[in-house]
């Protein structure tokens, strides 16, 4: 099931990142799992990932860009292993509906995060080639995209 966020799930998020999505927010962001997972809420399209049984999976959004695009995101706790059939079923269903509001979404995975670039795949992102210290921060990305 995916639903409006609420600041409960930010804390939830932030107590229970993925080590992988902890390490990615800092690399890419400098940023805290609390800090990631409030800025993303803050961006007023935060979703929660939340399973049939009612466990907490993570949050999701898309924060618009002036050109029309949108900047996609996702954060997950463990518990996405899982519930990754559920997320990806519902996800296709999500991003097909919020997508129809931009000429594209993307955004940048680390490599590092294998585990998120499975599930990005199987939401039906399009990879670019690997892009190596992503903007001199010393971290190896793959941008992807829907349109």
């Amino acid at each position: 099931m995916i639903r409006k966020a609420t600041m409960d799930d930010v804390q939830e998020l932030a107590s229970n990142m993925r080590e992988d999505d902890q390490k990615e927010c800092w690399d890419i962001a400098r940023m805290d799992p609390f800090t990631a997972a409030a800025a993303g809420y803050a961006s007023g399209t935060a979703e929660a990932l939340v399973s049939d049984g009612g466990c907490f999976v993570g949050l999701a959004g898309v924060v618009p860009k002036d050109n029309g695009e949108g900047l996609v995101w996702m954060l997950t706790t463990d518990k996405v292993k899982e519930h990754a059939l559920q997320l990806v079923r519902e996800g296709r269903d999500w991003l097909d509906a919020v997508s129809k509001d931009y000429t594209r979404i993307h955004n940048v995975v680390t490599v590092q995060n294998k585990l998120h670039v499975r599930l990005i795949k199987a939401m039906g992102f399009t990879f670019r080639p690997k892009v190596n210290n992503y903007f001199g921060l010393g971290v190896d990305v793959y941008p992807f995209e829907r349109k």
